[in-house]
């Protein structure tokens, strides 16, 4: 569900959430049928919260194991753009 926002310009939760229970393409896309329910969005809140902790744990994780080499990809990241 998190993608389908992020596709369609960044929706808000509620908005996404009202998007899969209005849209069979969306629905379907979503592995749902008609009878199922749509989850509600603070599942989408819990989800990003959760995905964003488990990035900045790896990114943490790595940067222990080699501080060099993660500081040096950080860096690269913002010099090359």
């Amino acid at each position: 569900m998190l993608l389908v926002g992020i596709w369609n310009g960044g929706l808000s939760d509620e908005a996404v959430e009202e998007m899969a229970n209005s849209n069979l393409h969306v629905m379907r896309f979503l592995g749902l049928s008609l009878e199922d329910e749509v989850p509600d969005h603070s599942v989408l809140s819990r989800s990003r919260t959760r995905l964003t902790i488990a990035a900045w744990v790896g990114w943490l994780i790595g940067a222990n194991q080699s501080p060099n080499s993660a500081a040096q990809c950080y860096c690269s990241q913002w010099v090359s753009r």
